[in-house]
């Protein structure tokens, strides 16, 4: 009923590095890694240097986020993904082409198929203002990124296709997508 691709990811560490706690938590622990990274480099970007490295230091301090980068879940995959994503917008901000918006969507997409679609509705949250502040949006919302967004929606739902067709083997009976749509928006409404 989840996301499938963070398990993925556990395991191939796990095949690397052997079956230990160590190799289970090493990937919220990069991604924890990563996401004081995009920290500073969003504050920076925003403010200066010293504001970055002031909210670096806030959040690699902060208890529960020390928690969750040494805990084996998707938690911490999607809150790197989600900043990583902002922080790639906000580096190539001025200089978007279908390279920059691939990298976004594709950054969104395997962030989305780590925890669900969180992801992409906090990274739009995150850029609105931005784009709103800036007034300019005809700008951003060039064919490019609508080539990028249809090839990346298609990365995202083919995981599912695939499922789609391999429940005849397994019988497994539920849908994949109406699992997402049942996690991301019932529940949440």
């Amino acid at each position: 009923d989840k996301p499938i691709l963070s398990y993925w990811i556990v395991i191939g560490f796990s095949y690397i590095f052997g079956l230990s706690r160590w190799a289970l938590r090493f990937p919220s622990a990069i991604a924890g890694l990563l996401s004081i990274w995009c920290s500073y480099k969003i504050c920076s970007i925003l403010s200066n240097k010293r504001t970055g490295a002031l909210a670096a230091w806030m959040l690699a301090t902060a208890v529960f986020f020390m928690y969750w980068t040494r805990v084996a879940s998707a938690d911490m995959l999607n809150t790197g993904g989600t900043l990583l994503a902002v922080t790639v917008f906000l580096i190539r901000k001025d200089r978007l082409n279908f390279t920059s918006y691939i990298t976004i969507f594709f950054i969104i997409t395997f962030t989305a198929l780590c925890k669900g679609l969180v992801s992409p509705v906090v990274v739009f949250l995150m850029i609105l203002p931005i784009i709103l502040r800036d007034r300019q949006w005809k700008e951003y919302f060039k064919p490019s990124m609508f080539i990028a967004l249809i090839i990346c929606i298609i990365l995202y739902i083919l995981p599912f296709y695939i499922s789609s067709h391999t429940d005849n083997l397994y019988h497994y009976k539920e849908s994949g997508l109406y699992e997402v749509f049942r996690e991301n928006v019932l529940r949440y409404f």
